[in-house]
């Protein structure tokens, strides 16, 4: 049986704002938060299906890494 995705955790924002102006919208988490203290630096990760915010094509979907260190 496959495990069941977590929602988003309360520290991210559900609008990523990237520096060069473009902003995406968190609408369904791909995977669960997962985290690696193992290696150098120590991270965690998650994967999410986005949509661009302000973008006229409406159907078109983005799959967005978030990596917390």
């Amino acid at each position: 049986m496959a495990d069941s995705i977590e929602p988003l955790p309360a520290f991210l924002d559900t609008h990523v704002q990237l520096p060069d102006g473009r902003s995406y919208e968190l609408l369904q988490p791909l995977t669960n938060y997962r985290s690696c203290h193992d290696g150098t630096p120590q991270e965690a990760r998650m994967v999410f299906i986005c949509k661009q915010r302000g973008s006229q094509l409406l159907a078109e979907e983005f799959v967005m890494k978030v990596k917390v260190q």
